[in-house]
């Protein structure tokens, strides 16, 4: 295997004028990477035809996972933000979680919020966001945004959205 190293490596962002994002990851699950493609589902979806199915098994679905220098912050509030529709098999179930975790050099910073913290309602669907400051992150830090199906229930996810906040 031969790999060339780029030092100027930026993920690539579109502009989304109506959430005030610069788009970094958006996953609907219809054309999805090869990594989730075994767990793609089309009994359950939010928008479109397929959504992502966590089983009994799955305790982390990891999204996003990205060192801070990949992150092209120029003209951002240096914010990260995630959001997500997730579905429940189980609608008594309020304890699967978005989190956003930032390890840093000395410390790690987590943000998580549940899905009865859930704001926003469709059809069964909980919507969860969250968003994290990086202005005091260094280059070597790691970003990682994930599901955290802490009671290993039967989860749906769909229309996955990483990005970097707009400047105001």
């Amino acid at each position: 295997f031969i790999f060339e190293r780029i030092k100027s490596y930026k993920l690539k962002r579109e502009t989304d004028t109506c959430l005030k994002w610069f788009v970094i990851k958006n996953e609907g699950f219809e054309n999805s990477e090869r990594k989730f493609q075994k767990n793609i589902d089309s009994s359950e979806n939010h928008k479109s035809r397929f959504s992502y199915l966590m089983n009994e098994k799955d305790e982390f679905f990891e999204f996003f996972n990205s060192v801070i220098e990949n992150l092209d912050l120029t003209d951002s509030d240096s914010t990260l933000r995630a959001g997500v529709w997730i579905k429940p098999e189980n609608q008594n179930c309020k304890i699967a979680s978005l989190v956003i975790d930032l390890k840093m050099k000395d410390t790690n910073r987590y943000l998580s919020t549940s899905l009865k913290e859930a704001k926003i309602s469709e059809k069964g669907w909980l919507y969860l966001d969250l968003a994290m400051d990086l202005k005091r992150s260094r280059a070597g830090d790691r970003i990682k945004v994930y599901i955290w199906n802490k009671g290993k229930e039967k989860l749906y996810i769909d229309d996955f959205t990483v990005g970097i906040g707009m400047k105001n």
